[in-house]
C-alpha cells in the first residue's frame, strides 16, 4: 500500500508535466548509549554502507544523547524505503546492545524535539532542477509546490505527526515550524527554502513531520500536496522572515483548505 502510492504518485508528476522528484531527508532520534558513542554508530554505518545507503553523515544534536542521520539525494520511494530501513536498523542494533533509542517527537520535557525534516525538488527530462528562485521571483513549479504544501497541511498533517503527542514538539520555542509559512532559510517556517549559492539549485524542505512519523505516510502525503498545487495552479502567500510570532497548530486550524483542495488530495492519497 505505501510502496503502491509513492510510486503511484511519481508515475502521475511524469505523466502529467514530464516531472521527476528527487527527495532527501534528516532524522533526529535520541539514543543513550553506554561506552563508546563513535563506535555504537559504526557497526551501523558500515552495515549501511554495504546496502549502498546515500548516508552523508551522523551528527551530534543540540539535545543530550540527540543525533541527527542525513540522508543524500534520492528517489522518493528510496528515501522512504531507506528511512525505514535505518530506523529498524537502529531499534534492533539498541535492543542488542542494551541502548535506548526513541524516536518520540518529544521525548524528553526539558531536550528539544525530534523532527523529520523532508528535502524536495522536481527535475525536467534532463535533469536540470525546476525550483528556481531569485530576490522576488519563483519559477511556476517552486511557486506552485509552495501553494499545494501550504494549502494541503491540514489534510497532511495526521501523516506527517501520526500521534497525539507529536503536538508536543510544536512548543518548542527554536528550530521547529512557529507558524504555517514559507521563507528562505527561515527555520521558524513549516516550509523552509535553504540558502544555496544560485537560483538554478532550490529545493523545498518541509519542516512539520516528527521524528516518529511513517516515511512512506509523510513522503507520499507531500506528493500529493504538491501534486494539488500544480493540477490547480496554487500560489502561496509571501514569504515570512525571523520568528513568527505565530503559533504553527493554532495556524493550521485556521487554514482549512476549500472543496476542490479535499477531493484533489484525498483522491491522490487514496
Amino acid at each position: 500500500m505505501d510502496d503502491a502510492r509513492i510510486s503511484r504518485l511519481t508515475n502521475a508528476l511524469h505523466e502529467r508535466y514530464g516531472f521527476r522528484a528527487i527527495s532527501a531527508a534528516e532524522l533526529e532520534l535520541y539514543v543513550t548509549i553506554r561506552g563508546e558513542a563513535d563506535d555504537w554508530w559504526a557497526v551501523l554505518h558500515h552495515h549501511w554502507r554495504a546496502q549502498h545507503v546515500p548516508l552523508l553523515r551522523i551528527e551530534k544534536e543540540r539535545g543530550d544523547h540527540q543525533y541527527e542521520l542525513v540522508l543524500g539525494l534520492n528517489s522518493p520511494q528510496g528515501t522512504a524505503d531507506d528511512l525505514a530501513n535505518l530506523t529498524r536498523d537502529i531499534v534492533s542494533h539498541a535492543h542488542t546492545t542494551m541502548t535506548t533509542a526513541s524516536f518520540a517527537a518529544k521525548p524528553f520535557d526539558d531536550q528539544p524535539a525530534s523532527g523529520l525534516h523532508l528535502h524536495v525538488h522536481l527535475e525536467d527530462g534532463s535533469g536540470a532542477n525546476l525550483f528556481t528562485k531569485d530576490d522576488e521571483h519563483l519559477s511556476e513549479p517552486l511557486a506552485f509546490a509552495l501553494g499545494g504544501l501550504m494549502a494541503c497541511m491540514q489534510l497532511a498533517y495526521n501523516h506527517y505527526c501520526p500521534h497525539p503527542e507529536d503536538a508536543q514538539r510544536f512548543a518548542d520555542s527554536d528550530h521547529v515550524p512557529r507558524s504555517l509559512c514559507w521563507g528562505v532559510n527561515n527555520r521558524y517556517a513549516a516550509l523552509r527554502i535553504p540558502t544555496t549559492q544560485t537560483m538554478y539549485d532550490k529545493h523545498i524542505e518541509l519542516r512539520v513531520p516528527s521524528a516518529s512519523a511513517n516515511p512512506h505516510h509523510a513522503i507520499a502525503a507531500m506528493l500529493a500536496s504538491m501534486l494539488v498545487g500544480l493540477d490547480l495552479r496554487l500560489l502561496p502567500p509571501p514569504q515570512e522572515y525571523g520568528k513568527p510570532k505565530a503559533s504553527f497548530l493554532n495556524d493550521l486550524q485556521s487554514h482549512t483548505p476549500d472543496a476542490a483542495i479535499i477531493t484533489a488530495f484525498h483522491a491522490l492519497m487514496v
